[in-house]
Order: structure tokens, then C-alpha cells, then sequence
């Protein structure tokens, strides 16, 4: 079994092989793998909803057998999905059926792939899978999923291979039940995109080693000249040129601000994780008192009741609180007065954590952008910013296991929720 150097933290692709390497070396039933790696692609890939279907005796239909997801919400989802019969073909799940490939589309850009029941239950930007688990040109199953994420550069070829490995495993199994040269291979596998993730990850390190320190020498140098124009020629320069030298500093300052965010999200997948008992009140306290320093006064108008503790990185959850609080405080202070309220809800067997604020809000059309990196819904010169926190908050927030989400409208105030999924495999 491939063992991960101290402090090194497998991308979402490689935690999913390594739980599929594990659920194949346990020889369960066929039903109780499939439902394993349903799970796995949930927890590790950030999936909202997972669905297996198969083909019906005469090759004609799909059922569904299978459905995982994330909370309660989707029971009314599952019923709708048990009565639907997909020809070859038809939909996104037939035509992963037909073609025998990966595929994946957005509500937004192809909305003939997502069916009615897909309607209540999926905003425009959501995104749906679809890959098939096959063996020697037989189609056994469809792996279905739902996600608020875009696709990686590798997720066709990834999806293929573990269609592959399970269909060989499920074809095996209903012979003679023997599995143990599967897992061989796939922990060959699992080395050999560990290798190229360790490659990757040096790569990554060296190119934001670059960013940190290459990159920062000219914009010092270029604020700290302009600043000594400004100081020794102040009487020369006419208005004009000292206000074009005042923005020249503040844009390079906006730079090095980007380069902090941008290297603040890089490092996110590869920093420890160090999961424990969390003070949730405690530290969304702590995380008002930093976003307030420079204006103590807006503390009182956030309203902070004791919330139920949570599990995972205190650290990191700690930028969450701030980076949400950070943004209702900025898009609620037009307001008068501003009104923020923190609050936690049990849904099921989630806690339900939420911010929200009475300020200007958003057209809900345009949800799907909210965690994109430079992804903007009001002008800088209106709210500045750099368009990477809530990017980076999400990264947490899916390292944790749980979910982001946020509900608006139009100059009617925001609501930012998330969980904290406690058996996150981060």
C-alpha cells in the first residue's frame, strides 16, 4: 500500500484511489463496492450527490440502483431518479452509455443533458458526470455526480481509469471472486501518479518560490521609486502627476496583495491538516476581533451567540470565519445601520453554520461565480478586493469535507452557509 511522506497531502483524485484501493482489497459484494466508491467520490472529490445506474437485461434502459449525497436534501431526488429510465443515448448517462467515455456539462450551457427531475434540485452553474464502469467493451454501470466545482485538466483520463479498474473488479468478482490481482494493479498505479504528483508538487513549489520573491522585487522597486518621487521632487511635480504617482503605489500594493492570496491558495492542498475538537464560537470571536481591528466599532453590530463546536483545523477554519465575516462587514456598510448575524442550525446530522448581513447582495443568477478564482460580482473601485477569498475559503471548507453555499438577492442582504463534515479524510 502506498504511503504518503510526512506532511504531504494527496490531491482529491489520489485520496479516491487510495479508498477504491482499500474497498477492493476487502472483497466486499459487488452492491457494497460500488456504494463505497459512491461514497468516497462524495467526501474526497467534493460531490454533492453520486448515483449508480445499470442496464437492463435487453440493453435497452438504465436503472438506477444506487444514490449517495451529502445531507437530507436529495430524498425527494432519489424517488424522482428511481422512476427515471434513460435510453442509450438519451441524457448525459446515456450517452456516457453510448460513446463508452467520460463526460461532463454544465446546466447552463447544455440543459438538454439535465432532465426535468434534475430541475428543483440543481442551480445553473452546477456540474454533472458522467463515466462509465466497463469491461472488455461491455458497459456493467454509469457513475453519475453532481458538483458546484468545474472539472480538473485530469478528470476525463482519470474517470476512465477507475471505470476501467472497477468494471475489471465487478467483471471478476461475478466469476470467482477474486480481486487480489486488481489491487496489485492498482496500487501500481496509485505509485506511479504518486510519482507524477510529487513532480507536480515541486513544480508547484519552485513556481511560487518564483512568485514570492522574483516577481516582488520590481513591484518594490517600483513603489519605492515612486515613492521618492513623490518625496523629493513634491514641489516640481504638478497635481496631476503626484495623483497618477499616488495610484501607480496603490495598484502595486493591490499586486503584491494578489500575489499573496493567489500564493495563500496554492499552498491550501499541500498544508497540514490537523484535525481536533474546535471552539466555533471562540474562534469566529477571534476572527471579528482581526477583521474589526481597523474599525472597532462595527464589532457591535454583528450579533454572535455561542455556536456548537465543530471538527477540524482550527487554523484554517479560522480564515473562514474571516473571510466571511471580512466580506459582510465590507458589502453591509453602506447600511445604516449594518446588521450581521451569525448563527448554526442542526440539519439531520449536520451543523449548519451561516453568516449573513443586510448589504447590497447579489443577483442569485450569478451564484455560480461566488467561488472562482478572480471572480467578481461588484466592481473594485465599488468594494475592493482581489477576487481569491472566497476561492480559498471554499478549498478549506471541501478539505474539511463539508459544503459551501450562498443565498441573496439584490440589494436585500447575503447568506453565506457551510458544514464541517467531522470524517473528513483531509
Amino acid at each position: 500500500m502506498l504511503k504518503l511522506t510526512e506532511n504531504q497531502s494527496p490531491s482529491p483524485q489520489l485520496r479516491t484511489q487510495q479508498v477504491v484501493t482499500r474497498v477492493l482489497a476487502e472483497v466486499l459484494p459487488p452492491t457494497e463496492t460500488i456504494r463505497e466508491v459512491l461514497q468516497s467520490l462524495l467526501t474526497t472529490e467534493g460531490w454533492e450527490f453520486a448515483a449508480y445506474w445499470e442496464p437492463d437485461t435487453d440493453q435497452e434502459f438504465l436503472r438506477c440502483s444506487l444514490t449517495q449525497a451529502q445531507g437530507n436534501d436529495w430524498d425527494r431526488h432519489r424517488l424522482r431518479l428511481q422512476a427515471s429510465a434513460p435510453r442509450r443515448g438519451e441524457e448525459l448517462v446515456g450517452q456516457a452509455w453510448s460513446r463508452m467515455a467520460p463526460l461532463g456539462e454544465t446546466l447552463k450551457t447544455n440543459p438538454a443533458t439535465f432532465p426535468d427531475r434534475f430541475a428543483a434540485q440543481v442551480p445553473d452553474g452546477a456540474w454533472a458526470w458522467a463515466f462509465p464502469v466497463a469491461h472488455a467493451n461491455e458497459v456493467l454501470g454509469i457513475i453519475e455526480g453532481l458538483s458546484s466545482a468545474p472539472p480538473s485538466d485530469t478528470a476525463g483520463p482519470f474517470w476512465t481509469e477507475l471505470g476501467q479498474v472497477l468494471g475489471r473488479y465487478l467483471s471478476r468478482r461475478q466469476v470467482s471472486g477474486d480481486s487480489a490481482g486488481l489491487v496489485t494493479e492498482l496500487e501500481r498505479r496509485l505509485q506511479d501518479r504518486s510519482e507524477a504528483l510529487n513532480e507536480a508538487t515541486r513544480e508547484l513549489e519552485s513556481f511560487s518560490y518564483s512568485v514570492s520573491h522574483d516577481l516582488r522585487s520590481p513591484l518594490r522597486a517600483i513603489d519605492g521609486f515612486s515613492q521618492a518621487l513623490v518625496e523629493d521632487f513634491a514641489a516640481q511635480l504638478p497635481e496631476e502627476a503626484r495623483r497618477d504617482l499616488d495610484i501607480i503605489r496603490a495598484e502595486t500594493r493591490r499586486m503584491g496583495q494578489l500575489i499573496d492570496d493567489l500564493l495563500t491558495f496554492s499552498r491550501l492542498s499541500r498544508a497540514p491538516f490537523n484535525p481536533q475538537p474546535v471552539d466555533m464560537t471562540g474562534l469566529a470571536q477571534s476572527a471579528l476581533g482581526e477583521a474589526t481591528r481597523a474599525h472597532p466599532e462595527r464589532a457591535q453590530f454583528v450579533r454572535l451567540p455561542a455556536l456548537p463546536p465543530a471538527h477540524g483545523d482550527a487554523a484554517l477554519l479560522r480564515q473562514v470565519w474571516f473571510q466571511l465575516l471580512t466580506n459582510a462587514l465590507k458589502f453591509s456598510g453602506r447600511q445604516n445601520p449594518p446588521a450581521i448575524l451569525i448563527r448554526a442550525e442542526t440539519r439531520g446530522p449536520q451543523v449548519v453554520y451561516s453568516v449573513r448581513d443586510n448589504g447590497v447582495g447579489f443577483d442569485m443568477q450569478y451564484a455560480h461565480k461566488l467561488f472562482g478564482v478572480f471572480q467578481r460580482l461588484h466592481r473594485a473601485e465599488e468594494f475592493p478586493g482581489t477576487g481569491v477569498g472566497l476561492a480559498i475559503t471554499q478549498r478549506i471548507i471541501h478539505r474539511h469535507g463539508g459544503k459551501i453555499w450562498a443565498e441573496a438577492a439584490a440589494n436585500q442582504g447575503a447568506t453565506f452557509f457551510f458544514t464541517v463534515n467531522p470524517g473528513s479524510p483531509s
